[in-house]
């Protein structure tokens, strides 16, 4: 199987969206290049979904 890339994101202090995708295996990678806003380096990675009023709903 090969892999195909989504999306590169940086992290900030603002969700980042990709486009809407389908699948049940994802791989993350990720490196430490750049600089992250209060000198440190984390973020979460979430499924998220739009509801009919226009709410993200996280899971």
């Amino acid at each position: 199987m090969s892999w195909q890339t989504i999306t590169a994101i940086q992290v900030t202090d603002t969700w980042q969206f990709t486009a809407p995708i389908q699948g049940s295996l994802f791989r993350l990678k990720h490196s430490l290049l750049g600089t992250a806003p209060h000198s440190f380096i984390s973020g979460w990675v979430c499924q998220a979904n739009f509801t009919n009023d226009n709410k993200v709903e996280i899971y």
